[in-house]
């Protein structure tokens, strides 16, 4: 009988001491994507970095963590980098702080884990993503009509048309960037005033990204569910009255332009880096079954969801992420002057 071995916290986090031979050690939030991030980087970097592994430690908290812990450079001599998810943390005022600013036992997980939390540390050695996660990245046009190519078996002069990648974008951006402009509202609302109010739960500790992407997604267009009532709008006037009853001096819109401010004025006027990865991906999957499905000769959809993410992750634009190697490069060329 062979037992799955399963690694510690603190295992995961040591595990690079034994990757002498890595550039650089990278530290990813989601233990389930390592793969993903190995790919990545690997198609990232090729020649010039050997990645053997990512290593995932299980949230944003603990990728901070242990950037404090660790510092730019390993004890080995490998200089670090800490990627996090982008999520909502610039739009809803959390303070800035650097490893400096701990004053505390870094030994102690729980000093460490509360001084980095609701804060954007400032380092060269620590990433946050520029979209919400790293699947917004994944969401290419180009890696989207090779997919749809391969099961409806038309020519590049018909497939724009059909697939019609911008109309999607486009559409399933304006219809759901009014929920997450209230998703960050929950989350800000949360930070400044805690999940208890008069010792009770507070009445907006809703779920945002964690929810179902189908409870506002048709689950054969991909696009907001219509009918009456509109579902956004339901949901909105859900926390609207959540609010009223708890925090009645403070006025929902008005919190809610000041997010879209934030926002447009370091985004512009396209809300698609404020929208989870993973909320398109559900609606586009269904788009794209839709297309496949209407196209097919035999009308079968032929859609794999796991392939098509798989694909997407080979395929998409990886230029977009340059910024990420020239903050590797950065890291490298600085352990390399000393």
């Amino acid at each position: 009988m062979s037992a799955e071995l399963v690694y510690s916290q603190e295992g995961l986090a040591n595990r690079s001491i034994f990757y002498s031979k890595l550039a650089i050690n990278i530290f990813v939030e989601d233990n389930e994507k390592d793969y993903l991030y190995e790919e990545i980087l690997k198609r990232l970097l090729m020649d010039e970095y050997k990645i053997d592994t990512v290593f995932p430690l299980g949230g944003k908290n603990r990728v901070l963590s242990e950037y404090i812990k660790r510092g730019e450079v390993s004890k080995d001599g490998t200089p670090n980098l800490f990627l996090v998810d982008g999520d909502f943390d610039r739009y809803i005022g959390y303070s800035l702080t650097a490893r400096n600013d701990f004053k505390g036992d870094k030994e102690s997980d729980e000093e460490v884990s509360q001084f980095v939390k609701n804060k954007i540390i400032q380092s060269d050695s620590v990433l946050y993503l520029e979209t919400y996660n790293i699947e917004n990245y994944f969401i290419d046009e180009e890696a989207v009509l090779k997919y749809i190519k391969g099961i409806i078996e038309k020519k590049d002069s018909d497939l724009k048309s059909i697939a019609d990648f911008g109309h999607w974008r486009e559409t399933v951006v304006n219809e759901s960037k009014d929920l997450f402009v209230i998703y960050c509202f929950i989350i800000k609302y949360l930070y400044l005033y805690g999940y208890k109010v008069n010792e009770q739960l507070s009445k907006l500790s809703e779920k945002t990204v964690s929810r179902s992407s189908f409870e506002f997604l048709d689950v054969k267009t991909g696009f907001k569910k219509t009918g009456d009532p509109d579902v956004y709008k339901e949901f909105e006037n859900k926390i609207k009255q959540e609010l009223n009853a708890e925090r009645p001096s403070m006025d929902l819109d008005e919190e809610l332009s000041k997010i879209r401010n934030e926002y447009m004025a370091i985004n512009g006027e396209d809300y698609f880096n404020l929208i989870c990865g993973k909320f398109l991906l559900d609606s586009l999957s269904k788009y794209v079954t839709s297309i496949c499905k209407k196209n097919r000769k035999d009308g079968k959809d032929k859609f794999d969801y796991t392939q098509f993410k798989w694909h997407l992750v080979l395929n998409f634009d990886i230029t977009k992420l340059n910024y990420m190697k020239d903050r590797i490069d950065v890291l490298c060329k600085l352990d390399a002057s000393f």
